[in-house]
């Protein structure tokens, strides 16, 4: 998994050779999971690109919020006591 190559600000042309880059390199029985902001259109051909979120910038649902919250409560608790 590679989170966000974007984050520095990669401009228009940087940023499609960097993805370009990591799925050429990546070996052929992975799965690469990559976080962008915006998806390049000059992705290859095999790639699958998948949206999350309802509006910009956002990946949290609102509506899976309590059973999220749920599951993961009882580590939110031990982290905090």
């Amino acid at each position: 998994m590679i989170d966000a190559p974007n984050q520095q600000g990669q401009d228009a042309v940087h940023l499609p050779q960097m993805l370009k880059f990591i799925f050429a390199q990546a070996p052929a029985d992975a799965q690469v999971i990559v976080a962008v902001e915006e998806a390049s259109q000059s992705l290859p051909a095999d790639v699958d690109i998948r949206s999350y979120g309802v509006q910009r910038r956002q990946v949290l649902r609102e509506a899976e919020f309590d059973e999220v919250n749920e599951r993961f409560s009882v580590y939110i608790k031990k982290l905090i006591l």
